[in-house]
């Protein structure tokens, strides 16, 4: 679809105005195909948050969570810009899939097992386990995925470095405080986690390599392009904050895009709101003012 709207490939956007020109051309050169996706409202939950919102928050100055401080960020210019893409997306220039199917609980399946392995959708702001939907044991097996789809990294609003954002969730297996044999539950991670259980894990599981020794494996090189693109992603990915009020903030960023998304929100009253909210769930001492 690409090709056919006159993209160069590979195509890898610089940003967020290449992303969405590209859109502009499939929707001009391709009628019926829907140009690109992004995950919004709530019900795509934690989809729309992460897949979504905060892969362009994370793609401006600001963030959600200030490390450096122990601060929440307040909604700032970064903010009301990521809101802005949906508002562009829904509602201006119409690139998006219809509202009613976006803001729908199986978003997700009409664009993974319905939209992309019959081409009716150009772009799709998603991620790594997507593979995991066209592989012989998945939901929608299609055998051409790799060569169909192609694999770019999300740019950073202005191309600012580092030029390239992405967001992770991840799992992490641990040894609990108060185990009454820390190192026997050692052993078993050291042994879970070691080359060769990673190895094996990654491949069947279609997840990214969190060891370079599994990255640079033959076994997992064979899986083609789409591994080795997304284990290159790892060194400048984000991480949602793993604190007891992000899930409550999550959701009030889901209900916002959806606002926007439906045309009944501005984003300065959708950062307005988020701050009010903000405020009432972690408390004025905990919140700072994002950065310019």
């Amino acid at each position: 679809m690409l090709a056919k709207a006159g993209v160069a490939l590979p195509w890898q956007p610089k940003t967020w105005a290449d992303v969405l020109a590209v859109a502009e051309k499939i929707k001009a050169t391709e009628p019926g195909v829907t140009p690109i996706n992004v995950y919004g409202g709530v019900g795509q939950g934690e989809g729309s948050t992460m897949q979504g919102f905060e892969m362009f928050l994370y793609g401006t100055n600001n963030t959600l969570f200030d490390y450096s401080t122990g601060k929440w960020e307040k909604a700032g210019a970064g903010f009301k810009a990521a809101l802005g893409i949906y508002q562009t997306i829904y509602n201006k220039d119409n690139l998006g899939p219809s509202v009613q199917t976006a803001l729908g609980s199986q978003a997700w399946q009409v664009v993974q097992q319905s939209d992309m392995p019959v081409g009716k959708l150009g772009i799709d702001l998603d991620g790594s386990w997507v593979g995991g939907t066209y592989l012989p044991t998945g939901p929608k097996p299609w055998p051409q995925w790799q060569s169909a789809l192609g694999i770019a990294a999300m740019p950073t609003e202005n191309g600012q470095a580092p030029g390239k954002v992405s967001m992770s969730g991840g799992w992490l297996l641990s040894v609990g405080s108060r185990s009454t044999n820390k190192q026997m539950a050692f052993n078993f991670i050291t042994i879970a986690l070691n080359q060769q259980n990673s190895l094996y894990y990654d491949v069947h599981a279609s997840q990214i390599a969190s060891r370079a020794d599994v990255a640079s494996a033959p076994a997992y090189k064979a899986q083609g392009h789409a591994a080795a693109a997304f284990s290159s992603f790892v060194p400048f990915t984000h991480f949602r904050p793993a604190f007891t009020a992000y899930p409550k903030l999550s959701t009030e960023i889901q209900e916002i895009t959806g606002e926007l998304m439906t045309g009944q929100e501005t984003p300065a009253q959708g950062a307005a709101a988020y701050n009010k909210y903000l405020l009432a769930t972690v408390g004025a001492k905990n919140v700072e003012a994002a950065p310019a």
